[in-house]
């Protein structure tokens, strides 16, 4: 009994700080933001996405939904779905519901209030995300 309190007391101690930094990225990431730099295999491509994808912003709500949007051939793509912080690995997982089911998982590399750089797990091509308010 004396070796299994010292065990919980710990496994608690991280989940209170595990759930308290999912709050407080929940917090940062709500909002609308814009791709600043976009890299593939590590090679800049931000004019590639952003000729192809204009426009492009996503916004995060604080209901756990979110939007994309972005101008293709002059008609405009909306995008929308949840999002969730998940485990303690920080991961931000998008699951598309309009207009096709889909889900994206991304390692959340950093985020703060305006920045958000983020590594993209399913890519085969390494893509990441750098995304400015």
């Amino acid at each position: 009994m004396r070796k299994t309190l010292p065990l919980l007391s710990i496994c608690l101690l991280l989940l209170t700080i595990s759930s308290c930094k999912k709050a407080e990225y929940s917090n940062a990431l709500i909002g609308v933001w814009y791709m600043d730099k976009f890299t593939e295999n590590g090679s800049d491509r931000t004019d590639f996405f952003n000729t192809n994808f204009p426009n492009y912003s996503v916004t995060f709500n604080k209901d756990h939904s979110f939007s994309e949007h972005t101008t293709i051939l002059g008609l405009e793509i909306n995008v929308s779905g949840t999002w969730k912080i998940k485990g303690i690995t920080d991961k931000l997982v998008l699951k598309t519901t309009l207009p096709t089911s889909s889900t994206r998982s991304f390692d959340m590399k950093k985020l703060t209030a305006t920045e958000f750089y983020g590594k993209l797990v399913q890519s085969a091509n390494n893509q990441e995300y750098f995304l400015k308010r």
